[in-house]
């Protein structure tokens, strides 16, 4: 066969109805399977920011040899469960406690990161809250980046957002000034 007569034959064939339905079928698979592996290598998201960057805080409260000493207090029993990772536990044992000592800000803290952990954002948000108004100054920093993976988890696009991250981005010697950085520059640049 010629070479005109395979350009001829060529042309026919790719101008066939048969063909363009394969190129386009072809198309559609190239374009799913592109958006599946950019959600698969971008994932960086709701779910995946707060498994990324929530671990419980540690116990810098109650030292574990004394608890067997006060297993009756409902704060002390909190701060085990805590420790032993029993997060819905701590939090049934601090709101006892917070039932008498509503201002107690160290407790309502742990009382947020257990909510994280399990999480519950929007009860971490409230718990975060409570615990700045009551002067948990020691760990205002860890709150105010925990306050802003919460909304990463439920609003990814709100104000709050931002307004937490600018805040903790004004300060170069803030502890999570780079996660804050990181999390700022995917989503609001």
């Amino acid at each position: 066969m010629s070479e005109k007569g395979l350009i001829e034959m060529g042309q026919k064939f790719l101008g066939s109805q048969a063909m363009r339905s394969y190129i386009a079928v072809g198309l559609v698979v190239i374009l799913v399977t592109f958006i599946i592996l950019a959600y698969i290598l971008y994932p960086k998201h709701g779910d995946n920011y707060y498994s990324e960057y929530v671990h419980p805080y540690p116990n810098e409260i109650i030292d574990v040899t004394f608890w067997e000493l006060y297993y009756t207090d409902m704060k002390l029993q909190g701060f085990q469960a805590y420790e032993e990772g029993n997060y819905n536990f701590a939090i049934e044992m601090f709101a006892r406690h917070l039932d008498d000592n509503y201002d107690d800000g160290i407790v309502r803290f742990y009382t947020g990161e257990s909510y994280m952990v399990l999480q519950k954002p929007k009860k971490a948000l409230q718990q975060y809250n409570l615990a700045l108004k009551s002067g948990a100054n020691t760990y205002t920093s860890v709150i105010e980046w925990h306050k802003a993976v919460c909304y990463l988890m439920f609003d990814e696009r709100s104000p709050n957002l931002k307004s937490i991250l600018e805040k903790i981005l004004e300060n170069d010697n803030h502890p999570y000034f780079d996660h804050a950085n990181e999390v700022y520059r995917k989503i609001f640049v």
